[in-house]
């Protein structure tokens, strides 16, 4: 049995959307700010949690597992942050546009540095730690995957992901194993060497951006998308996927991360919400 304290403020509409999604218990949580979009989210432990939102380029920052959130500024001139990744220990990479820069933090998003553009690309829009200061970059709007051995500091262009224009998400599986989620394809591609090749796994759906991706396991995925704002769920490591239905009236499902077994945090699009989902179990 799941118990939540339901003494927060919330539409109607939000109250009516607790439901069953993929065994979950969905509630909205807050707003940050007057954002647009809460576009990516990072569990770093402790409770503590890093937000990046559109269309100010700011960090927002948790400490007590996304119930409350305190602003801590925009990275240099840029409108989006797209992604941020923890390399432990405090280090954190954002991916940002509309110059297609990496930031990043040496004391868990405190302080940021602009280590640059992404060869010509205007947008870095997702990004994955492979362990070892091994780190994979998806770019738009050449679609193309960057490479860097060296936690962030360099970087090299492994190409575009078949035709598509925007590699929006990324997550590792492990042991080289990689899943990207592409726009405005919407399809999930499929990398078992480190994301030196890919193979196309088609789409999801009528869906036209795979914009998160969350692993729960090295089986059990799910995905959120746009336009329709929904979720999907693989449990055989991204080969088939179950359409498990939208969060409210949201026209995208921008980021999800996981602060504890059986619970989520999802932040959407266009009114950037935050949803909490709760699991019975992680499987």
């Amino acid at each position: 049995m799941v118990n939540f304290n339901f003494n927060i403020a919330m539409t109607p509409t939000d109250r009516a959307k607790i439901n069953d999604i993929v065994g979950m218990i969905t509630a909205y949580i807050t707003r940050l700010g007057t954002e647009n979009s809460a576009f990516t989210l990072i569990y770093l432990g402790g409770g503590v949690i890093l937000a990046g939102t559109t269309s100010n380029a700011k960090i927002y920052k948790s400490v007590d597992a996304g119930y409350s959130w305190a602003s801590k500024g925009q990275l240099g001139t840029e409108s989006d942050v797209r992604q941020l990744i923890s390399l432990g220990s405090g280090m954190v990479l954002a991916g940002t546009s509309s110059g297609g820069k990496i930031f990043k933090s040496t004391d868990s998003g405190e302080n940021w540095v602009d280590k640059g553009q992404l060869g010509g690309e205007t947008m870095a829009m997702s990004l994955v730690s492979l362990g070892s200061g091994m780190v994979l970059a998806g770019t738009g709007l050449g679609g193309k995957i960057f490479k860097s051995t060296d936690s962030g500091e360099n970087w090299v262009d492994k190409g575009q992901l078949g035709g598509e224009t925007m590699a929006m998400s990324l997550v590792s599986l492990g042991s080289g194993m990689v899943l990207a989620g592409t726009g405005l394809g919407g399809k999930i591609f499929k990398s078992t060497d480190s994301g030196e090749s890919w193979v196309d796994k088609g789409q999801l759906g009528g869906e036209t951006g795979i914009n998160s991706i969350l692993s729960l396991s090295s089986d059990i995925i799910l995905v959120g998308t746009s336009n329709g704002g929904r979720l999907f769920k693989s449990t055989d490591a991204g080969n088939n996927w179950t359409d498990k239905g939208s969060l409210g009236m949201e026209i995208g499902v921008d980021s999800l991360t996981s602060p504890s077994p059986g619970v989520i945090i999802a932040g959407t699009e266009t009114t950037g919400k935050i949803f909490r989902l709760y699991f019975a179990s992680a499987s």
